[in-house]
């Protein structure tokens, strides 16, 4: 609906590892790590206090498929967790995830195919930023600029979640639909180097657990690792 969007000559997407992404959502607005109102707590208490209280019992109770916690509002946190991670659960359990890299790419370079696409990665930002800065005639890489980072307030947290190995690797899962987006974001971006590129990548499939020899295969699919690696 943006008039602007057709006219644009590039998109620039800022892009994240995504089991780094989610769980950076999932503790930015965990009720231990908020000033929430009683309103938006009673909604919130219902996903972190009663189901997750961290991202790796998220993962753990989709990695057994445990139906056997409730929550007050009589959901299954099973399903709830679920429905979370892929981007269509409540707007206020980990939000961010709903705001994910379909939701952007679906507006954006999907729609308009044809226009280049530019990357930011938050684990290079400035550097990536300041390289993308001279390419388009700039004078500055930006390095004065490279101590800077915005925290939101995240060394404060009481709740910091780290994932398992296996816990990563069901997050990588779920995710799948996620990791492909981003995967081809990466490989399109036309700023990076392609050695970039593979080294970005190559973290993710560490991260999922999935081997050199199989995501070098040209017939790798995503969708299928998925429902070969976690039963999906």
């Amino acid at each position: 609906n943006n008039v602007w969007l057709p006219k644009s000559t590039s998109f620039l997407f800022t892009l994240r590892n995504p089991i780094s992404r989610a769980i950076s959502a999932f503790d930015m607005e965990h009720t231990k790590n908020t000033n929430a109102n009683e309103g938006i707590r009673s909604r919130t208490t219902v996903f972190y206090d009663e189901c997750f209280p961290n991202a790796e019992v998220l993962a753990m109770i989709l990695t057994h498929k445990n139906h056997t916690i409730v929550n007050s509002w009589g959901k299954d946190c099973y399903d709830v967790g679920y429905s979370t991670l892929i981007g269509n659960g409540h707007v206020l359990h980990a939000s961010h995830l709903r705001s994910n890299y379909k939701s952007y790419a679906s507006k954006t370079s999907w729609k308009y195919p044809e226009k280049e696409v530019f990357a930011a990665r938050t684990e290079y930002l400035w550097e990536d930023l300041g390289a993308l800065n001279l390419a388009l005639g700039g004078t500055s890489n930006l390095t004065e600029y490279a101590r800077l980072k915005e925290t939101h307030g995240s060394e404060s947290y009481k709740v910091k979640s780290k994932l398992s190995k296996v816990g990563r690797a069901t997050f990588c899962c779920h995710l799948h639909d996620e990791n492909e987006i981003y995967e081809q974001l990466i490989l399109s971006s036309v700023n990076l180097p392609m050695r970039e590129k593979q080294k970005t990548l190559n973290v993710l499939y560490e991260d999922c657990g999935i081997p050199l020899n199989q995501y070098q295969n040209s017939s790798f699919s995503w969708k299928e690792w998925a429902q070969s690696r976690c039963g999906l």
